[in-house]
């Protein structure tokens, strides 16, 4: 018996993906570039004494960081840093035009932001707890990256499958074997300030390289929140992986996040962002795996 809510998901998809393809036939624009590729970067748009201000508060150097076979994650809270992403321009009209303008949707944070941190042991035969195979995410999931270190060919990256959100054969939180695909594949190259924007109905995946580490922001149009996909003793495992893989100033870091978690209350309220301030469970949960 055919399950109804995965008929509405997928006839939803469909119908996303073949707006997707009429707008990208409208005139060029800068928009217009992310619904035609899938993705774009923006150059700097973020300033380097706000990067420089999240690389120093929680010691985030290269040389704080054992090799590991998985991504570690530090919750994002800062209320300085979270404010300017909010007021930021650019972020904004992004993210307004690709849930109202083309999904014709209101835009919710998914989950906090977060400090996402690679720094792969590369060995043959080796099982990684990285997104390395060709993927897509949640069904009207948005995601950007804001790179605290500068991503090149010789780093940890991200692959995109450019055009791949348009294609009414490729379904969202699905694995892909690209051979099968005739999709040209685009490299996330960027520098510290800048923003890559991702339709991640689209496949892309994880190229380990070197060191690399970035901030995580992730839209929905109001499903798939945290607390429907993420169970609250995740975060103290998340916690306990990064501090068993953190070998600089402990201490500072958690000192730092408690001032945080703190001024939680002087993040601004904003519409539809309201898991930043209603995650406080998780937040705790995480601060109890790092001490």
């Amino acid at each position: 018996m055919l399950n109804p809510f995965r008929v509405y998901n997928y006839l939803g998809e469909v119908y996303n993906k073949l707006n997707k393809n009429i707008v990208s036939n409208k005139k060029d624009n800068k928009e217009n570039f992310l619904v035609k590729e899938g993705f774009r970067i923006s150059k700097n748009i973020i300033s380097l004494e706000s990067i420089d201000h999240i690389i120093s508060r929680y010691h985030l150097k290269e040389k704080n960081f054992k090799k590991t076979k998985s991504n570690l994650s530090l919750p994002l809270i800062n209320s300085e840093f979270v404010n300017k992403i909010m007021c930021n321009q650019e972020i904004q009209n992004t993210l307004g035009f690709f849930y109202e303008n083309l999904l014709k949707r209101k835009c919710f944070l998914q989950v906090p932001p977060s400090i996402v941190i690679t720094n792969p042991e590369i060995k043959e035969n080796t099982k990684y707890n990285i997104p390395c195979s060709w993927h897509t995410d949640y069904f009207q999931e948005f995601t950007f990256h804001i790179p605290l270190s500068t991503i090149d060919k010789t780093s940890t990256r991200t692959l995109y499958a450019s055009k791949s959100h348009k294609d009414i054969f490729i379904s969202s939180q699905g694995l892909y074997d690209i051979s099968k695909f005739n999709y040209q594949v685009e490299e996330m190259y960027s520098n510290p300030g800048d923003v890559i924007f991702l339709d991640v109905s689209g496949l892309h995946r994880a190229e380990l390289g070197n060191f690399r580490m970035m901030i995580q922001f992730k839209f929905t149009s109001g499903n798939n929140l945290l607390n429907d996909i993420v169970q609250k003793e995740t975060y103290k495992k998340m916690a306990v992986i990064f501090k068993e893989n953190f070998i600089g100033d402990i201490g500072g870091v958690i000192n730092n996040f408690k001032e945080d978690l703190e001024n939680l209350k002087f993040i601004n309220d904003k519409e539809n962002w309201e898991i930043l301030k209603n995650s406080l469970p998780y937040y705790k949960s995480y601060l109890e795996g790092l001490v």
